[in-house]
């Protein structure tokens, strides 16, 4: 169970890296 919570939480960090190049991009196109 404790590799199934560490896997989540990688997948966690992808996404908010992923998600926070993302804003800015919006960002931009919004300016």
């Amino acid at each position: 169970m404790a590799e199934s919570s560490e896997e989540s939480r990688s997948a966690i960090r992808e996404a908010g890296l992923r998600a926070t190049p993302a804003r800015i991009a919006t960002l931009d196109l919004l300016r």
